[in-house]
């Protein structure tokens, strides 16, 4: 934002008073202020600088009106503290000379500036942008309009400005300088006018009155001189002979003496022995009017050295009698202060190059102001390349931008700037060919300047880690549970055993010789047995689903079913903590994973069941209750535990807080949940009332239709019976192979124990309908048995049908996810068995 003075803005303020320009129509859009630019130490970018002037040529209309307008630039505001003693100069060269090697390249840090004196007595100009900044043809032009007004500030005839070639970035300027008026051109207009006596006399009266002002106004200067050189912030010595005559107030300041002490000292003692040669060298180009500037460095007087630009002042006449002198500007505070942003600048730039995240600069428009680094090389320099163009020219430039990347971006963006407050989110970009990488984009508006920062951070890793952590919790809340689990399998395993045994008995007495065998018991206790291994299955099945390691699968889910499951794994600590009361709305449906949505219940309800102190079961209870809006699914699992207090509410979603005694929390429960939820693109609220209990909400999108509840199809009449066909079974385990053996016929069925045995069977010939194959083995696996087909008899892959009691291997977990074979899990009824070998056998049938 140094690039160029705001004192130049007195151009465009002067253009607007004489009805040229409406300034309020050019700053609109722009990060920029009309406060902002009204004040003189103000420095404005480039970019931004060459926007008001685009802008202002656009108001203008033609080349000659934006020429013409260059006059408003001459101005005494624009030369600072310089413009009262513009009038002193002897000849419109000097000021030339001076603007050109002084003035314009403090205003405008973004261009390089030459002059050279022809020897045809023409001077010539030249105005080049610097590399790295764009070039704008307009601002030429009103230049060119500038230099041929500036012999006003001497109030004499403009000069005559030829064009030797202008372009975007270069202009080169012929000047030549007016004359001013002499004594015989005043002699040769009196003679003029003195065709008619009338005339004579009016022009002779005219004359006269002109030189009384004259006299006048050089009395008048001459007081004025000294009172102007008294309140320049500039550092004025006047000598005469050799010896200082005159020490303005901040030179005397700026060395530290009395200025009587200076007073009748030589310009070569103010500085040190070293720059002696140069003050001379001053002093003699003096005699030819202003020269260049050279550093000099003051005698110390104190603790600190100062550092001096100067230059000679031409010969000029001081309390009436001839003198010369020099005239500097203290550098010393700026250096000291460039040094220390020099610093500062390289310690941010060194923390920054070491940061992995990309941060740009924009201002409101969307104007792409600069690119901090913190990003690989390439991307700094196509940034950098673009600084003061729109950020929707990165489309099709920088890799991973879309033009509806940037539209959310930006209204993220103008959010953040309007309000004050930092805005994010979370995108995924292709930033190389087939490599998709996710980003978080955060805002972070820069007060009071009508900017932003733009952070982006790469999250890939931290999204994996994510969702490992989350699948470490869930593993965290299977072994808390596990005590539960065994109790709630142990139950009905107790009545099997005891049917079992009454079964057992009933047999003994049979084969004894009885005669009063009781059929209906022994049904009952068949009943009573095949009820609890249905109760067990279904836990198990509960557990296998909660712990498995799929990839998300969004889906319509039944939030009632979700919930079931969950109260299903959780319900031994249910009953020992609370009393469980639902209340469901039927048929509400949600988009979400189902793994993922049952993890968050479970989070909730073992949340609920810890908020419950131990004992207190009756009169405690834990509601699960579901609705539906138009737009939402949402459940809410409330309890009647101690609550939360309030300064704890706004924390209880960071990961590792946690409000519970050690060792009955990690703080990473509801942290997970709260992620998990969001990703689903819904939202997790919490009130709570401490003493009396707290209530926790899921929201989802709603699914536009409602799941479909899978019911086991009819048997099909042209699928081929499950009596016929060869069956090759594999299965390690002894007692199910004989068990599935008898179910689907001992003669139909021949049965190996391990992977290998099934291959020496396959590879000598063994010709079957259907391979029923384990996917866990000791030896080989059944993935294992799968791929070796695949290469020697491909035909048979279409003929596996795997069971399997768990995917426990990233391998397997792989396998069951792409090549989706026909499963059946373990434990499974006979009817179940029979079910799946049909309907793998007709889809063999019908290929």
């Amino acid at each position: 934002m140094s690039d160029v003075s705001c004192r130049v803005f007195t151009y465009f303020r002067a253009a607007e008073a004489a009805g040229w320009l409406d300034i309020a129509t050019l700053l609109d859009g722009l990060p920029l202020t009309r406060e902002q630019l009204e004040k003189p130490t103000n420095r404005v970018a480039w970019p931004l600088w060459r926007q008001l002037c685009l802008r202002s040529a656009r108001q203008l209309g033609s080349d000659d009106r934006i020429r013409d307008s260059g006059a408003f630039a001459v101005n005494p505001e624009v030369a600072g503290f310089l413009g009262p003693a513009l009038g002193f100069f002897s000849s419109p060269r000097d000021i030339y000379r001076v603007a050109f090697r002084w003035l314009c390249p403090s205003l405008y840090r973004s261009h390089r500036f030459g002059y050279r004196e022809l020897d045809d007595g023409r001077l010539e100009l030249e105005i080049e942008v610097l590399d790295g900044y764009e070039g704008c043809q307009p601002f030429f032009l009103m230049f060119e309009g500038a230099l041929r007004a500036t012999p006003r500030f001497l109030k004499l005839p403009e000069a005559v400005v030829q064009r030797s070639m202008v372009s975007d970035r270069k202009a080169v300027y012929a000047v030549t300088l007016p004359a001013r008026r002499t004594l015989g051109s005043r002699l040769a207009r009196l003679l003029r006018a003195s065709r008619t006596s009338e005339a004579f006399e009016s022009e002779l009266a005219t004359q006269q009155q002109q030189l009384q002002v004259t006299h006048e106004t050089l009395r008048s200067s001459e007081r004025a001189f000294r009172s102007v050189l008294d309140a320049l912030p500039a550092l004025i010595a006047i000598e005469r002979d050799g010896s200082i005559v005159y020490a303005n107030p901040a030179l005397v300041r700026c060395v530290g003496a009395e200025a009587d002490d200076l007073l009748g000292s030589s310009l070569e003692s103010l500085v040190m022995p070293d720059d002696q040669p140069r003050v001379r060298s001053l002093r003699a180009g003096s005699a030819r009017g202003l020269g260049d500037l050279e550093e000099l460095r003051l005698r110390p007087r104190a603790s600190v050295e100062r550092h001096v630009a100067a230059t000679g002042l031409p010969s000029l006449r001081f309390e009436g009698e001839a003198a010369r002198g020099l005239l500097a500007i203290d550098l010393t505070d700026r250096q000291l202060a460039e040094a220390k942003l020099r610093q500062s600048e390289e310690t941010i730039n060194a923390l920054v190059t070491t940061m992995p995240d990309l941060i740009v600069r924009i201002g409101q428009g969307g104007i792409l102001l600069d690119s901090l680094a913190g990003s690989p090389p390439e991307l700094s320099a196509q940034l950098q390349s673009l600084r003061g163009r729109s950020v929707h020219d990165l489309v099709g430039v920088v890799a991973g931008v879309t033009s509806e990347l940037l539209t959310r971006g930006m209204a993220a963006a103008r959010e953040a700037i309007a309000l004050g407050e930092t805005r994010q989110f979370e995108f995924e970009a292709t930033l190389a060919p087939d490599a998709r990488t996710d980003c978080e984009l955060r805002i972070v508006p820069i007060e009071g300047r009508g900017e932003g920062l733009v952070i982006v951070r790469d999250v890939t890793r931290r999204k994996r880690e994510e969702r490992q952590l989350a699948i470490a919790d869930r593993m965290v809340s299977v072994g808390t549970l596990a005590a539960g689990v065994a109790h709630e399998i142990n139950n009905p395993l107790t009545w099997v055993m005891g049917n079992l045994s009454r079964l057992e008995q009933e047999l003994e007495r049979a084969q004894a010789g009885a005669t009063a065998v009781d059929p209906a018991a022994m049904r009952e206790a068949v009943d009573q047995a095949r009820e609890g291994v249905a109760r067990v299955t279904a836990i198990v099945r509960s557990l296998s689903s909660f712990a498995r390691v799929d990839a998300p699968a969004v889906e319509a889910v039944d939030v009632a079913d979700v919930l079931e499951q969950a109260v299903a794994i959780t319900a031994h600590a249910l009953r020992q903590g609370a009393q469980l009361v639902r209340a469901y709305q039927p048929g509400v449906s949600a988009v979400a994973d189902r793994v993922q949505l049952v993890q968050v219940a479970v989070n909730l309800i073992t949340n609920a069941i810890q908020a419950i102190p131990e004992g207190h079961h009756d009169g405690n209870e834990i509601r699960l209750v579901t609705g539906e809006t138009d737009q939402q699914a949402w459940f809410e699992v409330h309890d009647t535990g101690i609550g939360i207090a309030p300064e704890d509410r706004a924390r209880i979603f960071d990961p590792f807080y946690t409000t519970k005694p050690l060792g009955r929390g990690t703080g990473l429960g509801l942290s997970i949940t709260h992620r998990i939820v969001e990703e689903l693109g819904g939202r997790l609220t919490v009130t709570s009332e401490p003493g009396r209990g707290s209530a926790f909400r899921v929201e989802l999108p709603r699914a536009a239709e409602r799941p479909l509840v899978a019911r086991p199809s009819p048997p099909d009449s042209a699928a081929v019976e499950a009596e016929t066909g060869h069956i090759l079974v594999v299965e390690d385990e002894p007692l199910v192979a004989a068990m599935v053996r008898q179910v689907l016929g001992k003669d139909r069925c021949d049965v190996v124990h391990s992977g290998r045995a099934a291959l020496d069977v396959l590879e000598h010939g063994g010709s079957y309908e259907l391979i029923v194959c384990d996917i866990t083995m000791p030896d080989l696996t059944g993935v294992d048995v799968y791929e070796q087909v695949a290469r020697s008899r491909p035909a048979l892959t279409d003929r596996f049908l795997f069971i399997c009691g768990g995917v426990t291997t990233p391998r397997a977990q792989r396998f069951v996810e792409t090549v989706r074979p026909p499963m059946l899990w373990k434990p499974f009824s006979p009817e179940e068995l029979q079910r799946a070998v049909r309907k793998a056998l007709s889809a063999v049938a019908t290929a």
